[in-house]
């Protein structure tokens, strides 16, 4: 739902600034209103009272959350990041000039794609809150990179301003929830580095500057717009290899409780079926030497005990499944 408060700025900024430029002859009162907006939201924020959990250890360093691109997956959902705002940024910045280019409109006239890419972003941002209560994560990604997909088949093919709007929307609705979805399962992946992973996930946003400089050189060497659609095109494609690595190989963990501290790791990169063996679960030595071996179970057994590990629980898969659990309690 706070991708959807954001996204409103995002769809009204457009449609704002053309009122101000034909009712005062000057766009650029946009900045003192949006100026004003944030200093009271500022102070707003200042003197409200947030709750906030006291964090144990010590603070976060810039080594420390680019050391976690040492993870394959972490490394695979931080370029998916990247990707997700290279697309934005450069649909934003790219849609007004490829109606400009293939219709001969205004600029006046083309700059509504902006707002018409952010009307249904703001949309795709509402609804999926929804969505993603009913649906699992995985195929609601797959669905929305899907959409970018037949977004960028209509950019590439369209002439006509409708053909080129629907493109417009698909790609608005589709990547509206794509940061949301990688961003929580970043943090879900690894909770023992959430302060590392949420510094590394936000600097994804470089993706902002890198598409719009090869959308550029793009567009240059080929004389068109079709270049800057190729740029995008590639993190589309990338997207779909992520979604294929959610379905397939999830990128979805698994938790345990260690039941003397209760520190809850993680265990990720997993394929479905794949036998699991958990030593040192919570890495802490008083720990390990007493749960040494948590032993080998399959990755259907991991995801029945990963809220605790109780003995009646316990029993009960024992009951069910057939491998054997070497439990040093």
């Amino acid at each position: 739902f706070g991708q959807f408060v954001k996204a409103i700025a995002s769809f009204v900024a457009p449609i704002l600034a053309s009122w101000l430029a034909v009712r005062f002859d000057n766009w650029m009162l946009l900045y003192p209103i949006f100026g004003a907006i944030t200093i009271i939201a500022a102070c707003y924020l200042g003197f409200s009272k947030i709750d906030e959990e006291m964090s144990a250890g010590k603070g976060s360093s810039f080594m420390d959350c680019l050391k976690m691109l040492g993870d394959p997956a972490v490394l695979l959902l931080f370029l998916g990041i990247v990707a997700h705002v290279g697309i934005d940024v450069g649909i934003n910045t790219s849609a007004p000039k490829i109606i400009i280019e293939r219709l001969c409109l205004p600029l006046s006239e083309a700059a509504l794609a902006t707002s018409v890419y952010f009307f249904f972003r703001t949309l795709g941002c509402l609804t999926g809150s929804y969505i993603l209560a009913k649906w699992q994560t995985s195929k609601f990604f797959a669905v929305s990179v899907a959409m970018m997909v037949l977004s960028m088949a209509g950019l590439f093919v369209c002439n006509s301003l409708v053909g080129i709007y629907v493109a417009i929307a698909l790609v608005g609705y589709g990547n509206s929830n794509i940061f949301p979805m990688i961003f929580s399962k970043a943090l879900l992946s690894r909770p023992d580095k959430d302060n590392e992973m949420s510094g590394l996930m936000i600097m994804g946003l470089i993706g902002g500057t890198i598409f719009p400089l090869l959308m550029g050189v793009a567009s240059d060497a080929l004389g068109s717009q079709v270049g800057s659609v190729a740029v995008i095109s590639i993190g589309v494609i990338y997207l779909i290899v992520l979604a294929l690595r959610l379905h397939s190989k999830l990128i979805h963990m698994v938790s345990i409780y260690c039941p003397l501290c209760r520190v809850v790791p993680a265990v990720d990169n997993i394929r479905r079926g794949d036998v699991v063996t958990v030593d040192n679960v919570c890495g802490r030595t008083s720990c390990a030497s007493i749960l040494h071996q948590l032993g080998k179970c399959i990755i259907e057994t991991l995801l029945i005990v990963q809220c605790a590990i109780t003995d009646e629980l316990i029993h009960h898969i024992a009951r069910l499944n057939s491998t054997n659990l070497n439990l040093v309690w």
